[in-house]
């Protein structure tokens, strides 16, 4: 056997560990980013569509949501209304907007990816790379 793959081969089920977790949290990260600045940019009249803000993590997933928040008067759910109605449908005081989260996605998208890439640049190959290095050792 080549020298090292025996080691590499123990070591590989803990590497694909770090790498999840590294992903994982740069995606949480990426997903804290965009939620805050959605707050910034969510309209605010009774102040319940910003407190429904959250954000959900998963196994290597995380997702931004607003809602559901049910009008007194209709019993719909107005985030999707207010996310998507035009400024002159609606009244925003500077800096709230409609498109409050789908804006911020697009706008923050490098970031997001720098975000991640720092994670999993920084989380895998920094926490792993004495067990990589280790097979050339014969440690």
């Amino acid at each position: 056997m080549i020298d090292g793959v025996e080691h590499l081969l123990k070591n590989i089920h803990t590497i694909k560990r770090e790498g999840e977790k590294a992903v994982q949290r740069g995606t949480e990260k990426a997903a804290k980013l965009l939620y805050e600045e959605s707050q910034r940019l969510v309209p605010v009249d009774t102040g319940e569509l910003k407190k429904s803000g959250a954000v959900h993590v998963a196994k290597m997933q995380a997702t931004v949501t607003y809602g559901p928040v049910l009008s007194k008067t209709s019993g719909l759910d107005y985030a999707i209304f207010v996310h998507e109605n035009p400024p002159e449908r609606q009244r925003h005081a500077s800096p709230t907007q409609y498109h409050f989260l789908s804006d911020p996605a697009k706008s923050l998208r490098p970031q997001m990816l720098a975000i991640m890439k720092h994670e999993v640049t920084a989380g895998l190959f920094a926490k792993t790379y004495a067990r990589i290095m280790g097979f050339w050792k014969g440690t």
